[in-house]
């Protein structure tokens, strides 16, 4: 199958500020589109996509406030997830809770067959690998077994 590049492309669809050809559905191209965002303040301050309503500026510097390790998330308590997880401990009776909310008909997957193996059948015994499998048929040739 092949597949053409310049499909959504046509001669006359130029961008308005370098004239190179680009989609149809645009105005610009990447590079002109960047520079007139920047120029025109559409990234700026709560026009930018990542804008967070000032919380970031106060006092969340992307920093966890209780150990200063450098996070990836802002969280609501602005600590990291070590952090936020020190002290909690689960009682047993919780965790045992947990348990055996899943077991048997309970279990999402129970009564269905793993989604990511298959099962070969080696002289009417199912293995779970074709590594498995040729270990048994090496096995059948050397008379071991």
């Amino acid at each position: 199958m092949s597949y053409n590049i310049k499909q959504n492309y046509s001669k006359n669809n130029k961008c308005l500020l370098c004239n190179t050809l680009i989609n149809n559905n645009s105005k610009h191209c990447r590079k002109c589109c960047i520079e007139y965002a920047k120029k025109a303040g559409l990234q700026a301050g709560e026009n930018n996509s990542n804008y967070r309503h000032g919380r970031r500026e106060k006092g969340y510097k992307g920093r966890c406030i209780t150990c200063g390790k450098p996070t990836s998330r802002t969280r609501s308590t602005g600590k990291c997830i070590k952090c936020c997880n020190i002290g909690r401990v689960q009682s047993k009776e919780t965790r045992l809770k947990q348990s055996k909310s899943h077991l048997g008909a309970k279990n999402p997957m129970y009564g269905r067959s793993s989604p990511h193996g298959k099962r070969l059948n080696y002289k009417g015994i199912y293995m779970r690998s074709s590594w498995e499998t040729a270990y048994a048929k090496f096995l059948d040739k050397k008379g071991i077994l």
